[in-house]
């Protein structure tokens, strides 16, 4: 008789071996295979207790079988990015238009206008379905990125009619574009801890669904924006940083004739 397996065992082999047992009785055992031992060894035992012999093999081997497939709980994973463009230098208007700009900004200067700076900050939040290699189960994939573009250093065109050193202008509006972009990546980190902090199962929500992709890229979007709350108001003293009394006084030998 070949060997029989416990995991590899069919209802056939089973009844097979409880009508081996009640035509050659416990002593027959011995001719099965080890595995099958514990079976004959229970049924020697429980041969009183009202289950037919069928019965009990059958709800042995439902025992091993019906074994319940554990449920994927809900997943969340990250992928992060932080991008920093560099500044550009640009000449696109004369002194005269960049003093009209700046008289329609309204904003309180403290030197000259020679140029200025500019630079435009972004976030987004794409959420997608994946499956984890380990377990199988299906997760969720958020990624997010922090953007800080845009980024123009502009001055006047014509500083060289007027006897304007170039390089002191371009290097002072660089001075800005620099505290902005240290503002930046203050914010950014804290905006990337704050994510990979806890449980990602917070941005479920009340739902044990994880395939709501809306429901979760909404819920880090507003954790995001707490952490973003003071962001501009910021950002907007780290560009007066460079307007010291040094870099003033600096700028004011920048020309020959600024006016």
């Amino acid at each position: 008789m070949g060997t029989i397996h416990l995991d590899e065992q069919t209802p056939a082999d089973l009844e097979q071996a409880c009508g081996h047992f009640q035509k050659h009785g416990a002593a027959s055992a011995r001719l099965w295979p080890s595995a099958l031992q514990p079976v004959f060894e229970r049924l020697r035992s429980e041969k009183r207790s009202g289950l037919p012999w069928w019965g009990q093999i059958v709800l042995a081997s439902l025992l091993v079988w019906a074994v319940p497939a554990i449920a994927c709980a809900p997943v969340l994973d990250f992928v992060l990015a932080v991008e920093e463009l560099p500044p550009t230098v640009q000449e696109t208007y004369n002194l005269d238009e960049l003093r009209l700009l700046a008289t329609g900004s309204g904003q309180r200067l403290r030197h000259e206008v020679f140029g200025f700076y500019t630079s435009v900050f972004s976030y987004g939040v794409a959420v997608h379905q994946a499956v984890a290699i380990e377990s199988g189960c299906p997760i969720l994939v958020a990624e997010v990125r922090l953007v800080l573009g845009n980024r123009v250093i502009e001055i006047a065109r014509d500083l060289g009619v007027h006897g304007c050193q170039r390089g002191m202008i371009v290097s002072h509006y660089a001075m800005h574009a620099r505290d902005d972009g240290d503002v930046f990546r203050v914010y950014a980190a804290r905006a990337m801890a704050v994510l990979k902090a806890g449980s990602p199962a917070r941005f479920f929500g009340d739902t044990t669904q994880s395939d709501d992709q809306n429901a979760v890229g909404t819920a880090i979007e507003r954790e995001i924006d707490k952490v973003l709350a003071l962001f501009q108001q910021d950002r907007t003293v780290a560009l007066t940083k460079a307007d010291n009394d040094r870099e003033i006084a600096k700028l004011s030998k920048a020309c020959v004739d600024a006016t």
